[in-house]
């Protein structure tokens, strides 16, 4: 569990050098010998760079699970700023008569979120992991593009700790979460500035492509009558 955590915690504060240390066991594992064959007991004082890969790994799942108690974390606050809020302005005198009946719907607002957090992340995660698997593709990267995008998905959900930091940290997360996928593009995968930039981009683009796309459909429709 200890190291679940220092990994976890690793990704999220040192980002490019977490990276860089998932492509070079990747490559260690890729230019041993015995890559690609069946397994066997190692030598006397002989590492499994594969090994030590899987330990120095996060897993969605782990990544996912920790992040969830940050999320849930962010609900106990909106909840005690209710409750505070509520408070202060019963003393101030500017709450009598008035029953505060729409907090009932923030906190449902915010269990609903916290419950349907792993959904939700699992359905934007995939997303983002085919995009990163397509321009892979794109790009020449076409062997390790799969391994890549769940290292680099799973590396920028550490950023949900930000959600520990009161009123701003959602702001936060979301600004590094899309930060912390360009990082990982270029250490992890080695693109290039533009090209991480256009993976990146590339949902505004799909956006409006698709807007246009029923836009014109929509106009076209109209027309045949």
């Amino acid at each position: 569990m200890r190291v679940i955590f220092y990994n976890y915690f690793q990704a999220l504060l040192h980002p490019i050098k977490f990276h860089k240390y998932l492509r070079e066991v990747r490559n260690k594992v890729k230019n041993q010998p015995s890559y690609g064959q069946k397994l066997r007991i190692a030598n006397d004082g002989e590492t499994d760079p594969k090994a030590l890969g899987e330990m120095f790994r996060l897993s969605f799942f782990e990544s996912l699970s920790i992040s969830w108690g940050f999320v849930i974390l962010q609900a106990l606050y909106s909840y005690l700023g209710l409750w505070l809020g509520k408070n202060l302005m019963e003393h101030l005198g500017w709450g009598s008569g008035v029953g505060f009946s729409g907090k009932k719907y923030i906190l449902i607002y915010e269990i609903g979120i916290v419950v349907i957090f792993p959904l939700l992340t699992l359905v934007y995660v995939k997303v983002w992991s085919y995009l990163i698997i397509f321009f892979g593709i794109l790009y020449d990267k076409e062997e390790e593009s799969s391994e890549v995008a769940n290292d680099i998905m799973t590396t920028s959900l550490s950023t949900y700790a930000f959600l520990a930091i009161p009123i701003m940290g959602e702001f936060i997360q979301k600004l590094t979460f899309i930060f912390y996928i360009f990082v990982g593009l270029k250490e992890n995968m080695k693109l290039g500035n533009l090209q991480s930039f256009l993976v990146i981009l590339s949902p505004l683009i799909l956006f409006f492509a698709s807007i246009i796309f029923f836009t014109s459909l929509f106009v076209a429709f109209i027309q045949s009558f």
